[in-house]
């Protein structure tokens, strides 16, 4: 029975490990690290939302609004980073939502150095007002 109760704990724990490996990460502090080569930023955001607004400065489009799903996502993503599961990344969409849903899918393909910008371009409540309303830099796209 003691080894059970043990064999559970350590699964709760590995678990938590886990689920710890996706971070928030500040907007103001992404910025600062994508300027100094230090993160990857990706925009998960659909093509027409980069036209609309642009892009964050140094961020890399790579959309989760595809034919091939998460799977294409993650493959692409292998591409970008050379296959480096290492690679610190931070994801950014509008307002955190699908950034954290990108950040899972690549938690579970073995990333294990991800953060979620949650406060996203346009911002939300909880997080602030977003890349755009802090008239942070812009790149256009395409």
């Amino acid at each position: 029975m003691l080894k059970v109760i043990l064999w559970f704990l350590c699964l709760g724990t590995w678990s938590q490990v886990c689920l710890a490996e996706v971070r928030l990460m500040s907007i103001l502090e992404a910025q600062k690290r994508v300027s100094t080569g230090t993160l990857l930023l990706i925009d998960v955001r659909s093509p027409g939302e980069w036209r609309d607004t642009g892009l964050a400065t140094g961020a890399v489009p790579i959309s989760i609004h595809r034919e091939d799903g998460l799977e294409g996502f993650v493959s692409e993503v292998r591409d970008r980073t050379n296959g480096n599961p290492l690679r610190q990344i931070a994801l950014i969409c509008a307002s955190g939502i699908r950034s954290a849903r990108a950040a899972r899918a690549l938690n579970k393909a073995g990333y294990t150095s991800l953060f979620n910008v949650r406060e996203g371009m346009r911002g939300n409540l909880k997080d602030g007002p977003g890349w755009l309303k802090r008239s942070l830099p812009l790149k256009n796209w395409p």
